[in-house]
């Protein structure tokens, strides 16, 4: 047996065989390699549990710090402060300032002679003392606060006439009973001095003040931007172009031409006013009661004229736009056009005697001009592209209010322009 092929099947047999789990010779392996192969242990996890117990501490620190009754700490001091302040205030005579009229009291708070409600009330029938202006300045900044709930709580404890009446009886009551317990005097002392304090303490202080600031912010609005009236955006540059027949009096209807030009126009809230330059060719035939001609031969009839003219049109118009839309807009208008006949072209049409055709043509050049000749009638539809571009079809009518031409036609015309306006300045 060859040497490579004991070596596969020692392979194959050791592939085959499985050794039985022995959990002790597993731990004696586990001791081996950790004595011999030691594991460096990952600190990682340790400091991160570390350092999220510092944040967790840490925050609740700072929780606990800025609760609600912490903020203001030097406003409880000084609070507390001001209170000792008012007690001392409120001591014996023989320890604080004099007051006029007040007689002396006891340690204990009671009047040797005089109750100390009667001597609060006397001291309130004096010019405000130093006392009460301490005591409105102290309970304004501690007691009252900023809050608008407060001030409202006060307002309606602002003491009425009854209530001053009582407590003139209660002082009565103890100039005629001296000998009365200790602390009913100084209940009604303490009393007489809420009502003091109540009644002297402005009680539109905070709450003008909150009332401004509530109302300031309920009825303040963003600002507005207003754009500047830009009178230029108006203003549009109009191409035109469309189809134009012409027709002369009672004849029949010429040759359908071309008509182009271009125009500006204003835009004036609902109004429009518009004019331009346009040109087109009036190819038309005219009858013998249509076309005047200037002079006339004796011995032949005239039978009508064949036209070719070209015109430079300069129309005046005032338009009204409605049934206004966010894209689009109808409008109708009407206005009077200026015709300046460029060249006419005319081929006369003579019958002699005998009956024998004869044609004659004639031609003039920039001979005849009608300024403010012909009365426009128009109406449309307008599509707004964009804020800049619009689109618009308009159908019109022209009717001469004079004879056109060498032979003074009542040339009339009508045909739909197409044209495109373009805002500059929009």
């Amino acid at each position: 047996m060859r040497f490579e092929q004991i070596d596969k099947k020692v392979q194959e047999a050791a592939e085959k065989h499985h050794p039985a789990y022995d959990e002790n010779a597993w731990q004696k392996m586990e001791k081996l390699l950790n004595q011999h192969l030691p594991v460096e242990k990952d600190d990682k996890r340790r400091v991160f549990l570390l350092l999220l117990i510092f944040l967790l501490i840490g925050g609740g620190g700072f929780l606990l710090l800025s609760k609600p009754g912490n903020k203001n700490p030097d406003i409880a001091s000084q609070s507390k402060g001001n209170n000792e302040q008012l007690v001392n205030e409120k001591k014996p005579q023989s320890e604080n300032a004099s007051v006029p009229g007040a007689r002396p009291v006891t340690p204990n708070g009671v009047e040797q002679n005089t109750s100390s409600a009667e001597t609060v009330a006397l001291q309130d029938k004096q010019s405000p003392s130093q006392d009460t202006k301490t005591l409105r300045h102290d309970l304004t900044r501690t007691e009252l606060g900023s809050t608008k709930q407060a001030a409202k709580n006060w307002t309606s404890n602002v003491p009425t006439k009854e209530n001053n009446i009582s407590a003139k009886n209660i002082d009565q009551n103890h100039q005629r009973e001296p000998g009365k317990e200790i602390s009913t005097i100084q209940n009604s002392t303490q009393s007489k001095k809420d009502e003091i304090v109540r009644h002297d303490v402005p009680q539109n202080i905070e709450t003008k003040s909150d009332d401004a600031q509530t109302a300031s912010t309920q009825t303040a609005k963003p600002p507005i931007h207003k754009e500047k009236s830009n009178w230029l955006s108006g203003f549009a540059l109009l191409l035109s172009a469309g189809p134009d027949l012409s027709k002369a009096g009672g004849s029949d209807p010429g040759k359908l031409t071309l008509a182009y030009g271009a125009g500006i126009s204003y835009t004036k809230n609902r109004f429009t006013l518009r004019t331009g330059v346009y040109a087109a060719r009036k190819i038309y035939t005219a009858g013998p009661g249509d076309y005047k001609l200037s002079w006339q031969p004796s011995n032949i009839k005239f039978e009508g004229a064949d036209a070719d003219c070209y015109v430079i049109e300069i129309p005046v118009g005032l338009y009204y736009n409605f049934a206004s839309k966010t894209k689009s807009h109808w409008f109708a208008g009407a206005g009077l056009s200026s015709y300046i006949m460029k060249s006419e072209k005319y081929d006369y049409q003579f019958k002699t005697s005998t009956g024998t055709p004869y044609y004659w043509p004639y031609e003039v050049k920039n001979e005849n001009k009608h300024y403010f000749s012909v009365l426009n009638l128009s109406a449309g539809y307008n599509l707004h592209l964009s804020k800049a571009v619009s689109l618009s079809a308009e159908p019109y009518l022209k009717i001469p209010l004079s004879g056109i031409g060498v032979g003074k036609v009542q040339l009339n015309s009508t045909g739909v322009l197409f044209t495109i306006g373009i805002k500059p300045f929009k």
